[in-house]
């Protein structure tokens, strides 16, 4: 039971790493770019990633542990 709870803990990690270091990376990007269609693309990429969180939260709040 211990290792299930490790590999999960160590899978959601992971999950959540991945669209966070993307809204990391956008928002660095958003202040150097001058270009408005650049700065759109960010924006709507970073608010994908905050959907993205927002769902997987959802599903850690929904999945059935013993």
């Amino acid at each position: 039971m211990i290792s299930s709870h490790k590999e999960l803990t160590n899978a959601v990690s992971h999950e959540l790493k991945t669209p966070l270091a993307r809204l990391r990376f956008g928002m660095e990007m958003l202040p150097s770019s001058s270009d408005e269609a650049d700065k759109k693309r960010y924006m709507a990429s970073m608010n994908a990633d905050i959907d993205e969180l927002d769902q997987l939260a959802l599903e850690l709040l929904t999945y059935p542990f013993p």
